[in-house]
């Protein structure tokens, strides 16, 4: 049993939607300026990536200096994600860093849960061209995935819109423009079985994200 990581994401006044099935969550806040008081308020839910987005169980999130908050959100709610958004205007940077609590559940046949780990080789992303990282699943099937940044350099990452061309010039991913960043040896689990394409750019010469699609099932 053990923390992993789900990336580092900027808190901003839309939603942001980060897709997990856990229960326990780790947040750890970062600011791009020393911390002067001010109000630094936002909420964490489950999220439904409906139009509009619909949530869950809402609390509050509030920044905490060299602290981490957890929070609680039951399973029995089947959800897209965890759902963030910003509620005040000042002019901080307000970036979290965002953990999953792992642990092994037994099913109630007693049937064992093996998992099947498929990896793919190391893709190598540059800092002035994007990369694709995960492709669409264009048959309407769905896959779990686990990307893991084997490189120095940080990397950005944006999911891509069902349909999208990944190589037009709208498809942007940037330091200042992404979904999730993932540091040097940190991870990023999407186990809701994700169908959109995933695109990433670095901030260093050179890094390397390596990926590996997972299934599940009972024997």
């Amino acid at each position: 049993m053990s923390w992993l990581s789900l990336g580092t994401f900027n808190l901003t006044t839309s939603w942001l939607i980060v897709p997990s099935a856990g229960e326990i969550f780790r947040v750890r806040h970062f600011l791009s300026t020393q911390y002067d008081g001010k109000y630094l308020k936002a909420i964490i839910a489950k999220a439904f990536d409906s139009n509009p987005i619909s949530i869950y169980n809402p609390q509050r999130l509030s920044y905490r200096q060299n602290e981490r908050e957890v929070f609680y959100f039951p399973k029995d709610v089947v959800a897209d994600g965890l759902g963030f958004i910003r509620l005040d205007n000042t002019d901080v940077n307000w970036s979290i860093q965002i953990e999953v609590y792992q642990a092994v559940f037994f099913s109630s046949n007693s049937k064992s849960l093996f998992t099947n780990a498929l990896p793919d080789a190391d893709i190598s992303v540059s800092s002035t061209q994007k990369s694709t990282i995960v492709p669409e699943k264009t048959d309407s099937s769905r896959r779990s995935y686990l990307i893991t940044n084997t490189g120095a350099s940080t990397v950005y990452f944006k999911f891509a819109p069902i349909g999208a061309n990944l190589t037009d010039a709208t498809v942007t991913v940037s330091a200042t423009n992404y979904d999730f960043a993932l540091a040097a040896n940190e991870k990023f689990l999407d186990s809701n079985f994700s169908q959109n394409a995933v695109v990433g750019i670095c901030s260093g010469a050179l890094a390397a994200a390596k990926v590996k699609v997972t299934e599940y099932f009972y024997a």
